[in-house]
């Protein structure tokens, strides 16, 4: 039995305002790179008919002596890289991406 995915509050948020804004519906978790490439990227939000696709990218904010730390997957060297990787793809494939926060 598969593990189902808990949302991120982000993620939550957004579908809601995508629902009361009346957008035509999305897919969550679109696979929009398949074995044909090196990995199976997924995307938060899609709509395949318009090739357009929304990431949320989780950041952790911490303060430590006043100063404000961002951690997470997507702020470190190795995240952020193959973010761009991911993002690159889906512009070759002819996706547009929407990043929020």
């Amino acid at each position: 039995m598969s593990k189902l995915k808990r949302f991120s509050v982000g993620e939550e948020t957004f579908a809601l305002h995508c629902k009361a804004h009346r957008l035509p519906p999305f897919v969550r978790e679109h696979m929009f790179a398949t074995a044909s490439h090196d990995r199976l990227w997924r995307f938060d939000f899609s709509w395949k008919e318009f090739m357009c696709a929304v990431e949320i990218e989780g950041l952790v904010v911490r303060f430590r002596d006043g100063e404000q730390i961002v951690t997470g997957r997507h702020a470190s060297t190795t995240g952020f890289s193959a973010d761009c990787v991911k993002y690159a793809t889906a512009a070759i494939l002819g996706w547009t991406v929407v990043r929020f926060d």
